[in-house]
């Protein structure tokens, strides 16, 4: 098992309320599990995961090959057609990947991310799907797609199976950021969805979805139940 070392408290703040026990979770941005670890941790009755980055997927799949339905796959729409898509990553100088920076949504608008910079980028094609037939019989999921979930959320209705996600929003780092928000906020709360804002890293508390008109931060985490 080779998960890493995520700061233990970054994880508590943004699933701390996981309650996955005889639930069926996806794992939309899996890395190589640590949300999905979790949720078998806590006896969830299925766990299926995504991810995109062939390096990660490698990792994942060599953690949880039995244990867990995997796809090494990017999540591009919500109800569209499967193509291949690109994706980019980044090196740092020793030519070590820095994970958990890999993204659909940047290398399609031709906009380098600023503070990924220093990092040499590379690009791969990978197989892009939809998120909806994923999501049949889900009752939890956890999207962590580097800003994709912008595009991803904007026309997602969940099935009524679905009670809680566990979203991380990137907005401003995108030029439609702002205005992706706001328009993923009313879809969610049309649906039902409300939960609090918080910052992954400081902690810091921003409020609801429904306070939150405009974004309160670059990025940060919301677990949303209805």
């Amino acid at each position: 098992m080779r998960l890493g070392n995520p700061s233990k408290l970054e994880v508590q703040r943004s699933y701390a309320e996981l309650s996955a026990a005889g639930q069926s979770v996806l794992d939309v941005g899996a890395n190589v599990g640590h949300f999905t670890q979790l949720c078998l941790d806590q006896n969830a009755s299925k766990v299926v995961a995504l991810e995109m980055n062939p390096t990660v997927f490698s990792s994942l799949r060599q953690n949880y090959d039995d244990a867990v339905e995997l796809h090494n796959c990017a999540v591009t729409s919500w109800d569209g057609a499967d193509s291949v898509v690109t994706a980019a990553r980044y090196l740092r100088p020793s030519g070590i990947e820095v994970t958990g920076l890999g993204t659909v949504k940047e290398v399609n608008t031709g906009r380098l991310v600023r503070r990924f910079s220093r990092f040499t980028k590379e690009t791969y094609d990978v197989q892009g799907k939809a998120l909806k037939p994923f999501t049949e019989a889900v009752n939890i999921i956890k999207m962590d797609i580097e800003g994709s979930e912008l595009d991803i959320l904007t026309d997602a209705v969940f099935p009524q199976t679905v009670h809680t996600l566990f979203v991380e929003f990137h907005v401003r780092r995108y030029e439609d950021g702002e205005e992706k928000y706001q328009m993923c906020r009313q879809r969610l709360l049309e649906q039902g969805f409300d939960g609090e804002l918080h910052h992954e890293k400081t902690g810091e508390a921003y409020g609801t979805l429904e306070a939150n008109v405009t974004s309160p931060a670059d990025y940060f985490c919301v677990r949303l139940t209805r």
